[in-house]
């Protein structure tokens, strides 16, 4: 499958990914690495947690923007 690299700041990146629709983000899960996937699934579903628990402030200190 083709690639293609682009370079975009990773804050820019995160605002794109908050403004995705569910059917687009499992869309792009399903299309990254398997590794990377479960990963994010994970930090997904534990971050509303997370969040409520004070562990971390917000989605952008939870994936370091």
């Amino acid at each position: 499958m083709p690639s293609i690299a682009i370079d975009i700041s990773i804050s820019r990146l995160a605002e794109m990914i908050r403004q995705m629709s569910k059917g687009e983000m499992e869309t792009l899960l399903i299309e990254m690495d398997s590794e990377q996937s479960k990963e994010l699934k994970r930090r997904f579903k534990e971050l509303p947690s997370e969040i409520k628990q004070k562990k971390v402030l917000s989605v952008e200190e939870a994936f370091n923007v």
